[in-house]
């Protein structure tokens, strides 16, 4: 499903409820897209792809399952909105996905305290860097060791 796209949403969320007869209980929010590079090389197409998939996508269906919950005075629904870190401290080569993350964190907050009344919860998880070579490669001269190890030391509970 093309999140991007309320349309699609909608008509995605249609088959589902047909499909299974009613609407989910649980919606994660975790379409995700990224280029790891500094902003000036970014052209503004890249950027806008990064903010439509990663905050509107998450807006879109959250927004179409919510009207769904709220219409059909359905006993609630949880949202979990995957995150990062970077969504709260910014980062290099990170700022498209950082702000949409930051996006989708707000929205997030906002709709637990709005739909809270409609049964509906709300939960960002924001589990960090995944250490992929790639990525770290990209994020840092450590090796990805080094750079996970300093990293945890940013997690209060050590893990």
């Amino acid at each position: 499903m093309d999140v991007r796209h309320p349309e699609i949403v909608e008509k995605s969320v249609d088959a589902i409820e047909s499909e299974f007869g009613r609407l989910p209980n649980v919606v994660i929010n975790n379409a995700a897209g990224n280029f790891i590079m500094a902003l000036e090389r970014l052209s503004p197409n890249a950027v806008r792809t990064v903010v439509d998939i990663v905050l509107l996508g998450a807006v879109n269906v959250t927004t179409e399952i919510g009207r769904c919950v709220i219409n059909q005075k359905k006993d609630g629904c949880s949202f979990f909105s995957i995150s990062t870190p970077y969504a709260r401290s910014g980062g290099p080569f990170l700022l498209p996905s950082a702000m949409s993350k930051a996006g989708v964190e707000n929205m997030t907050k906002s709709l637990s305290a709005e739909w809270a009344k409609h049964g509906m919860r709300f939960n960002v998880i924001a589990p960090g860097p995944i250490p992929t070579k790639d990525a770290f490669g990209r994020l840092s001269n450590r090796t990805m060791h080094e750079t996970a190890h300093m990293l945890s030391k940013t997690v209060f509970v050590g893990r």
